[in-house]
């Protein structure tokens, strides 16, 4: 079988329908051509190291891109005691800013007390 290449092999989520099902009722992408309410809503997703936050995130991803949602992803990365905690709201605004000119503005616009919204830097 090595001529055979096992692009688009789905992997099958075991043991968190309840935790993805949660997430996409909060999102509103639990049913074709849904939309999220006007409700915002902010989930923070953690656990040791291992759990499966990952895979919970991309099967969430998944269905959200079948469903004609944009996804946009910022990272965490923790250097001990030099964590970098406002890098996961600059990588998604920055992809926004190069996806979708205008888009940073009106945030920033909308949340000015926000650090990295506001103009002029500060």
């Amino acid at each position: 079988m090595g001529d055979v290449a096992n692009v688009g092999i789905r992997q099958t989520l075991v043991g968190r329908d309840r935790e993805l099902h949660e997430l996409c009722a909060l999102l509103g992408i639990t049913s074709p051509g849904s939309v999220a309410s006007a409700d915002a809503h902010v989930v923070l997703l953690s656990g040791d190291a291992g759990v499966g936050k990952t895979r919970l995130l991309t099967e969430l991803r998944d269905r959200a891109f079948a469903e004609g949602w944009q996804v946009v992803a910022g990272h965490c990365l923790d250097f001990g005691d030099s964590a970098l905690p406002f890098l996961p709201v600059s990588e998604v605004m920055g992809r926004l800013a190069t996806d979708h000119t205008g888009v940073v503005e009106r945030v920033a616009e909308a949340h000015r007390g926000w650090p990295g919204c506001s103009r002029g830097g500060g």
